[in-house]
């Protein structure tokens, strides 16, 4: 394990070991290994399941898994694709047809919130370009990343992480910076997330009821 280099971590999660990427080379190529596994196990071996000749089709689970809450696809997932994978299904006489509810989550946290910096985001043409306005910020790739490692109420680390996934290294304090501009510019929205927090349990669609474990809600 990790002490065998010299590193004692509570636990080995990625929002834990992502800000010790950039100083611990062992850490670094841990995450690389576990993000070629997620994909190798997530996508290329389903698919090579399927056999040649037949539809690439996926089963669509607006509730997710047991009514879990979050969006999925099965049989195989074909839900985030990487980018770099994409490639494997053109070619030939086939034709990918892809379909996407753009920023779905988002815009059901701006309508539930009724956060009017959200709200204004969901009507415009290009959510995440107005966001980036929003924060002030010239990259909207960047603004992206911000939105979806903050507003789950995840902490700095949590961001690292986003911002890792987009190829982006950020140190703590800067993840924490990027967070509190966050904050101070969709208040009303926070604050409508941490009361969701304190209920414990909140009602998800076909009548499930969700159970928010105590626990480091910074985290």
């Amino acid at each position: 394990g990790l002490r065998a280099v010299g590193l004692d971590v509570a636990n080995t999660a990625a929002e834990t070991l992502a800000p010790l990427a950039r100083h611990w080379p062992a850490v670094a190529a841990l995450l690389r290994w576990r993000g070629g596994h997620k994909r190798l196990s997530t996508y290329v071996e389903p698919w090579l399941e399927v056999p040649d000749g037949q539809r690439l089709g996926s089963v669509w689970r607006p509730a997710g898994v047991r009514n879990g809450g979050r969006v999925s696809s099965a049989y195989p997932n074909a839900q985030n694709i990487p980018a770099e994978l994409e490639q494997f299904l053109h070619g030939g006489d086939r034709e990918l047809v892809e379909w996407d509810n753009s920023q779905l989550e988002l815009r059901v946290a701006a309508v539930l919130s009724g956060d009017p910096v959200l709200l204004e985001a969901a009507r415009s043409g290009d959510f995440h370009a107005r966001m980036m306005e929003a924060f002030g910020l010239t990259d909207r790739r960047r603004a992206k990343v911000w939105v979806f490692g903050s507003l789950y109420l995840g902490g700095p680390g949590v961001l690292m992480m986003e911002a890792a996934k987009q190829g982006d290294e950020l140190w703590w304090e800067d993840a924490r910076t990027a967070q509190a501009v966050v904050h101070r510019t969709l208040p009303v929205y926070f604050e409508w997330a941490r009361a969701q927090l304190d209920k414990r349990v909140v009602p998800g669609l076909f009548g499930a009821y969700h159970y928010i474990p105590p626990g480091d809600d910074e985290g």
